[in-house]
């Protein structure tokens, strides 16, 4: 069952743009259930390469012949999603191929462990990832905001989000500046390897067990922080992201756009993904798991890393 699943919404003949979902197995009271989360699509998908489906309450409406509805569903999309931002004039060419590599090569079936995408060309790579679509409002068809922040040149970021930048602050001794500083203004790939590698300098790896294996809490904790700082950042807004490592606690200032304001609550989380694209691709490379579970194993872990550590806290703070 398995197998068959991840097989079908991974092809494109059954299911257009595919979907890359994980199947997770649960056994409640001897009895298995395959548990598989779907959330909220930024692209419109067709079934069989031809019908679309709308949701209505309880009910899955064919709106395939109605082209007021099915408008209404690409302009609903688009202007909840500005990683859909369509640019026409980018060429497969002004992306880091390097990067589109390193995707592909971790692009694989997740039951069958085989390459998808092994043969296929940069562009089919990121047309398989909504990285390129058309915009059924005004005809266009191209290159989105996503794929620029994903897989583009540190040239094309540049002129397309001049604003966009990550600041790391350490701020321990001389609190008014700093003592040490990384600016970045690359790829969302390169940026989240780049401040991971900041982050080993100054924040401690304390040793903690796990049934008998030494787990990483440093690495757990600071790449959910991380990677939820970029993939729910609101990239309209110029607001510079920003994390600064004090004394006794990291803060992070970034920009957003919150469904429901206020304050995070363990066990009353619902997952919303800002910029799906985007997650899914961090999804591919291993360091997003499934929607929302982040977030919560943040929390779960969080308290043995408080007993190691001590002093650490962690604040976060919306920029919308």
């Amino acid at each position: 069952m398995k197998k068959d699943f991840v097989t079908s919404i991974q092809s494109s003949n059954k299911i257009n743009p595919p979907l890359y979902l994980s199947v997770n197995e649960l056994k409640i009271q001897n009895k298995y259930i395959l548990h598989i989360y779907v959330p909220d699509s930024s692209q419109v998908h067709r079934l069989n390469q031809r019908v679309i489906f709308d949701r209505n309450e309880d009910a899955d409406i064919d709106v395939t012949n109605n082209t007021n509805l099915v408008q209404k569903i690409y302009n609903r999309k688009q202007s909840d999603y500005t990683e859909n931002k369509i640019y026409p004039f980018i060429e497969t060419s002004d992306f880091n191929s390097d990067l589109i590599d390193k995707v592909r090569e971790n692009l694989v079936n997740n039951t069958t462990r085989e390459n998808i995408l092994e043969h296929k060309s940069d562009f089919e790579v990121l047309k398989s990832l909504s990285m390129y679509k058309k915009d059924y409002t005004t005809g266009k068809s191209g290159f989105t905001a996503a794929s620029v922040l994903l897989f583009g040149s540190d040239e094309l970021i540049k002129s397309i989000f001049p604003y966009f930048y990550i600041d790391v602050l350490v701020r321990v001794k001389n609190v008014e500046r700093y003592d040490d500083r990384l600016r970045i203004q690359t790829n969302l790939i390169d940026s989240y390897s780049k401040v991971m590698e900041f982050f080993s300098k100054y924040i401690s790896e304390p040793f903690y067990l796990e049934d008998d294996i030494r787990i990483n809490l440093r690495e757990i904790l600071l790449r959910e922080v991380l990677v939820n700082l970029l993939v729910h950042r609101e990239y309209s807004n110029p607001f510079v992201s920003t994390i600064e490592i004090r004394n006794n606690e990291i803060i992070l200032y970034n920009a957003n756009k919150p469904v429901h304001p206020g304050m995070i609550i363990s066990g009353d989380i619902l997952p919303f993904s800002k910029n799906p694209n985007i997650a899914r691709v961090f999804h591919v490379l291993g360091l997003v798991d499934e929607i929302g579970s982040g977030l919560k194993k943040f929390l779960n872990m969080l308290p043995s890393y408080l007993v190691q550590f001590r002093l650490l806290k962690i604040k976060s703070f919306s920029r919308s």
